[in-house]
């Protein structure tokens, strides 16, 4: 089955990128086709750019699925020479200074299984097959402007503009997204929920939200934790969280 992914390029002084290979679920890209969004006014020079920088993200999250996948494998082959190589040391050949060359000697053998083990994952057949899949389909991203991505930019500018008060502004009712950019909406939260979940004011933030709970003190203590730009971002992805739950409600 064929499942769609999103690349979203925001901002168009300094690009940011949000794409697959960020989330801790992505796997592989067989059998998935990737959509290119952008803002308006985007310039498609920097596209070629963000090519070559996907390569590189794609290169480490299958590394870290296929190569690292046996790194319990590989952990216990390393323990287990490194112990032959001390006990051999320490046993059969006898030195001057007992315990220092054993433990030095087991430690440097222990290293190179532990990286010959990882080159030889990289050599496999499923590592290249993944490589090669994945320079593919991001050969073949076309990237089209974004209805969805234009509102949030202009929030993010909002609130740039604005500071906390912004986020007491009443979302506009009227609006509403298809059903391709709802889906469009989704994936962009999905990103963005990846990109603060170590950020617990956020969770927070949210939740008092949905509680009706006050906001200020914590909406302040974001702007101060981020700085201006990256809670200007936060706060948009709240409201497009919000904008979202609404509009479920509604139906």
């Amino acid at each position: 089955m064929i499942q769609n992914e999103y690349v979203f390029i925001l901002y168009t002084e300094k690009p940011l990128v949000l794409h697959p290979f960020l989330l801790d679920r992505y796997k592989t890209a067989s059998g998935q086709v990737f959509l290119g969004r952008c803002i308006s006014g985007f310039n498609p020079v920097l596209a070629e750019t963000i090519r070559k920088d996907l390569y590189l993200a794609a290169e480490h999250r299958l590394q870290k699925s296929i190569v690292d996948k046996a790194y319990a494998l590989r952990l216990v082959a390393t323990a287990i020479v490194f112990l032959v190589v001390y006990l051999f040391f320490s046993i059969v050949v006898r030195d001057p200074i007992p315990f220092i060359d054993e433990f030095l000697l087991g430690s440097i053998a222990a290293a190179v299984v532990y990286i010959r083990m990882g080159q030889k994952a990289k050599k496999s057949p499923r590592y290249l097959e993944s490589i090669m899949d994945s320079r593919r389909i991001i050969d073949s991203i076309y990237f089209t402007e974004s209805p969805v991505l234009d509102l949030f930019e202009a929030w993010v500018k909002e609130f740039k503009s604005l500071g906390v008060s912004g986020f007491y502004k009443p979302l506009d009712t009227a609006a509403a997204f298809s059903a391709s950019e709802r889906q469009e909406a989704e994936a962009l939260c999905e990103f963005l929920s990846q990109r603060f979940k170590k950020r617990s004011i956020i969770a927070d933030i949210y939740k008092a939200t949905m509680d009706g709970r006050p906001l200020s003190a914590m909406l302040n203590q974001a702007w101060k934790q981020l700085g201006s730009v990256e809670a200007s971002l936060a706060f948009a992805y709240l409201r497009l969280l919000s904008f979202i739950i609404e509009k479920d409600a509604v139906r």
